[in-house]
């Protein structure tokens, strides 16, 4: 696998009034699906629980995402299936990992 020099995005012209139009729909769009929810993630397993909620700063009622907060348990479980998988993982190419990563 090759990766893309790095490059930063173009700045948007949002003076022009198409531009503005394509914000305004990829804005409208991600509305219309609602909130994203982020679960905890350990190993093949998910889980949603206690949320830790994101507001959007320009309209403080508008709940942008809901993260799942990982509890002492989560932490511990996290912290297992690193050192399961830390061996194997580090016997993987550089390029597989970058994959996984990417």
């Amino acid at each position: 696998m090759t990766l893309s020099a790095f490059a930063n995005e173009p700045v948007l012209e949002l003076r022009r009034a198409p531009v503005r139009a394509g914000l305004a729909d990829a804005i409208s769009a991600h509305d219309a699906r609602g909130p994203l929810d982020v679960p905890v993630w350990v190993g093949q397993d998910t889980r949603m629980g206690d949320a830790l909620v994101s507001t959007d700063p320009g309209a403080p009622d508008r709940v942008v995402a809901r993260a799942a907060a990982a509890s002492p348990a989560d932490v511990d479980a996290a912290l297992d299936a690193a050192r399961a998988g830390h061996r194997d993982w580090g016997r993987r190419p550089a390029s597989e990992r970058a994959a996984v990563l990417a």
